[in-house]
């Protein structure tokens, strides 16, 4: 076993369709953060000693990254229209390349909530985006490459 640096994960936006995807690095990334949570469900009972019992419901994904502010690359220039226009995009997120077997992360269509431009005096000017899961016909999943 061997530990995963950020340097080596890898964010890939589906070009293809649902069923045949063409998974494209989205390598103008620059810091990555996912977030997996769970809702709270409340679960207690009058046997618990007195003490509120939560469980853990509905997954939640947040994904967060910066990028630079680059109009010219296509990647860029489809998560800027994703943003205004509101529409779903579909992402892997893995720890690794798209076709190795053994690389994991979250497949989903994720809606953006968040592309702000930071304007640093000094260095480049960066879009900060945040996106999560949406409504889709095809659910989020924990995706593992296998043979």
């Amino acid at each position: 076993m061997s530990a995963k640096i950020g340097l080596d994960c890898k964010l890939f936006q589906n070009t293809g369709s649902y069923g045949a995807p063409t998974w494209t690095e989205v390598d103008l990334v620059h810091d990555l953060n996912v977030t997996i949570e769970y809702t709270e469900g409340e679960a207690t009972t009058r046997g618990n000693g007195g003490w509120a019992a939560f469980m853990a419901c509905l997954k939640q994904a947040t994904v967060e990254f910066d990028m630079p502010w680059d109009t010219e690359d296509a990647r860029w220039d489809s998560l800027r229209d994703a943003a205004m226009k509101r529409t779903a995009l579909e992402f892997f997120v893995a720890d690794g390349p798209a076709a190795t077997v053994g690389t994991q992360g979250i497949r989903a269509s994720f809606q953006l909530f968040r592309f702000n431009r930071d304007e640093p005096i000094e260095g480049a000017a960066v879009a900060q985006v945040s996106m999560r899961p949406t409504y889709s016909a095809n659910a989020p999943a924990f995706l593992e490459i296998s043979a």
